[in-house]
């Protein structure tokens, strides 16, 4: 794949800004705050299927920092972005900022210290940048197309970092739920976890997609779907996992869509091909 050039001077703005993000959440949990929702969006709320996406004035926090900080360091590049109605942007033409501020707000809202910051740069439609920080392990995971993916952590040098070669009889799969789309996607998301406990290893659910991402770049983890997700929840992790040796596509093996919704299999080496053949049967 081929190099692409990003100056260091960029990469270093970025990943301050979003460490900056991260002290922004550890601050709402010193503080009390982490569970103060500020609106929330509740479809179906007469069914026993009701879904909530709650946004917290500390997501708008992130977001705000984000945009700021970035445009200062590529101020051609536009911004697609989680709220606010941030997300009408078409990521597919020029140079695109994908933003999640916090992927795994409901996590946030309860202090389970399992959410992360998502920042992806894209061209043309196609990432060439991405990153993610947990600040609770304060793990940073950099990845730039054609040059691999690292890992900063406690203020070590960076570690550069692959995916496993494990066979999805020995994986540990990580399952999404499309919690915000049950009546559509229910039964499909059961039958998911269906396939991951009978064919892997065993089944976690960690309620946030970014980070998953990273665990499976780390080796820690071997596979990774669910049956929707946005572009900000994988844009950034997908390029994460390609650069660690990983493939990331649609369920089907189809490529992703970063200009709309669509189902995500991301896994290592070892297990994808396998994953792909049964989720088709």
């Amino acid at each position: 794949m081929k190099t692409y050039h990003l100056t260091k001077e960029f990469i270093t703005a970025t990943t301050n800004a979003m460490r900056e993000a991260g002290r922004i959440m550890l601050s709402a949990h010193r503080d009390g705050q982490g569970g103060e929702v500020t609106s929330d969006e509740i479809n179906d709320k007469d069914t026993a299927h009701a879904q909530v996406n709650f946004v917290t004035v500390y997501d708008k926090k992130v977001q705000a920092l984000l945009i700021e900080k970035l445009h200062i360091a590529l101020p051609e590049a536009k911004f697609m972005a989680e709220e606010d109605g941030a997300d009408q942007t078409d990521p597919t033409e020029g140079l695109c900022f994908v933003i999640d501020p916090i992927d795994g707000t409901a996590n946030f809202i309860r202090d389970l210290a399992c959410s992360a910051i998502s920042v992806a740069l894209l061209s043309e439609g196609m990432p060439v940048f991405g990153a993610v920080y947990q600040p609770y392990a304060d793990e940073l995971f950099l990845a730039v197309r054609g040059q691999g993916t690292v890992c900063y952590r406690h203020g070590n040098p960076p570690e550069r970092v692959t995916v496993s070669t494990r066979p999805l009889k020995e994986a540990i799969a990580l399952l999404g739920t499309s919690p915000y789309y049950k009546d559509e996607l229910g039964e499909t998301t059961v039958s998911l976890f269906k396939n991951c406990l009978y064919h892997a290893a065993d089944v976690r659910r960690s309620g946030s997609a970014a980070y998953d991402f990273c665990n499976i770049a780390m080796g820690r983890t071997d596979l990774f779907c669910e049956a929707r997700l946005s572009p900000w929840d994988y844009a950034a992790g997908c390029l994460i996992v390609t650069e660690a040796g990983g493939q990331v596509t649609c369920l089907d093996g189809t490529p992703l869509r970063f200009d709309q919704p669509c189902s995500v299999l991301a896994a290592g080496c070892g297990c994808y091909d396998e994953a792909v053949e049964i989720f088709q049967r």
